[in-house]
């Protein structure tokens, strides 16, 4: 005799699922010299709480931006692109926090515009005792407040090539020292 029991198959767990909706967020990014020229292929990162990871645009060549499909919520930008220093909606200076978007059911929000200052380079050539090129770890490191102490952090990390020569861009002004292990 055998005897076959079916129970209900146990719903999946703890998956949550990305809300869509129809508003919209649009800009453009722009330089932030004085011809406020429009910057093309700018990565435009959009986080908010209805979404379950961020999403991601490029601007295309008149610098335009649009990220649509966003459901009602709070959402913040971040904007990079390379040799220039990344920006957030709203802020004043780089590093600084910018300014959330609450966006309505169905809302378009137009206006979203952003202007990226042009990093610094620090740029040279590691060499050995012998005066000799090497490939090593460059660091460069920056002087900034962190749990309420004035330290010297990391800002970027790159490896010197064979001819020991590195180049480290997207630097906010200010006074760095470039730290190597070889």
């Amino acid at each position: 005799v055998a005897i076959a029991i079916a129970l209900p198959q146990q719903p999946a767990r703890d998956i949550r699922r990305e809300l869509t909706g129809a508003g919209s967020i649009s800009g453009v990014v722009t330089t932030a010299d004085g011809d406020h020229r429009p910057l093309p292929w700018a990565a435009v990162t959009v986080k908010g709480d209805s979404l379950i990871a961020p999403r991601i645009v490029v601007t295309g060549d008149d610098g335009r931006f649009n990220v649509d499909r966003l459901a009602a919520g709070q959402y913040s930008l971040s904007i990079a692109k390379p040799a220039y220093v990344t920006m957030n909606y709203g802020a004043t200076r780089p590093e600084r926090q910018g300014t959330s978007i609450v966006l309505a059911d169905m809302q378009a929000v137009t206006g979203a515009d952003v202007r990226l200052p042009k990093g610094a380079v620090i740029a040279g050539t590691v060499v050995d005792s012998n005066g000799e090129p090497r490939s090593a770890y460059v660091t460069v490191l920056r002087w900034q407040f962190y749990d309420g102490e004035r330290k010297f952090l990391g800002v970027r990390s790159q490896w010197a090539d064979t001819r020991g020569q590195f180049r480290l861009f997207g630097l906010i002004p200010g006074e760095y020292v470039v730290a190597v292990d070889a």
